[in-house]
């Protein structure tokens, strides 16, 4: 039986625009102080769904697989201790970054979506490598 393509007209939609699946939001801070609110799926990383929802300056080149450092942000002081430590290959990629780290730098790409997370806060560098 043959494929049958759907008509153009149908809507396709993003797995993290699906809220029937999605738990709470991110807050991710452009530099230019504009606010993106991004509805994100347990268990997937914050970079996926930045990435998913359009938001500039989360590029992540290697798709995840911590090698490129290209999802680098800014955790907002008040949630940085609820993600947990940094890896050790994680923190050796945080000096690979355009933007210089901070103590609250973190790679998108091993922040995982959980229920505590509603609401997380993230600043997005001006750059990335």
């Amino acid at each position: 039986m043959p494929l049958i393509n759907p008509p153009e007209s149908t809507p396709t939609l993003r797995v993290s625009h699906l809220h029937s699946r999605a738990h709470g939001f991110r807050i991710f801070i452009q530099p230019d102080g504009n606010k993106v609110k991004v509805d994100a799926v347990d268990g997937t990383s914050v970079m996926k769904a930045a990435i998913a929802s359009g938001v500039r300056g989360i590029i992540g080149e290697c798709g995840g697989d911590l090698s490129c450092a290209s999802c680098h942000v800014f955790v907002v002081k008040e949630w940085f201790d609820l993600l947990g430590p940094i890896g050790a290959f994680e923190d050796e990629m945080l000096d690979a970054t355009s933007e210089d780290r901070t103590d609250c730098s973190r790679l998108s790409c091993q922040i995982v979506v959980t229920p505590s997370l509603e609401g997380l806060t993230l600043t997005v560098p001006a750059s990335q490598r």
